[in-house]
């Protein structure tokens, strides 16, 4: 039994003598990347095209289908249109927000009648206005 412990020991002692051996660094390094070329000049996106307002966003056609509205800049602020639906071209804004903008609006199921969501002073604290289409 005493020589089998020995063995035991032995070879133990020669593996872990094996695994903390440093490896061979190779002479040789890994090549190294070369330094990118200049930037050719490039006219830059306007900032208007990215972040602007759209000329028309958030279309939406009437429950009953007489009407067509969409989110549109008036004076550069974001106010609510309407429009026949057989006569786009006649729109107007139904809404008259000179601060902030109206970014949610969606139309009521009582006939003539859409619903918008406007913030006050940035408190972020929303209301909810209706306007009446009969009434314009």
């Amino acid at each position: 039994m005493r020589r089998t412990n020995l063995f035991v020991v032995t070879s133990l002692a020669l593996a872990l003598s094996a695994c903390t051996g440093k490896q061979e660094e190779t002479a040789t390094a890994p090549p190294t990347a070369a330094a990118p070329a200049a930037p050719k000049e490039v006219e830059l996106i306007p900032r208007d095209a990215l972040f602007g307002n759209p000329e028309r966003a958030g279309v939406q056609v009437s429950p009953d289908g007489k009407h067509l509205s969409w989110i549109a800049p008036v004076d550069g602020v974001m106010n609510v249109w309407v429009a026949p639906a057989d006569d786009p071209a006649a729109g107007h804004a139904v809404t008259d927000d000179k601060a902030r903008g109206i970014r949610n609006y969606f139309w009521s199921h009582k006939p003539g009648t859409l619903l918008y969501l406007r913030d006050s002073g940035g408190d972020e604290d929303f209301h909810l206005y209706a306007v009446d289409l009969g009434q314009q």
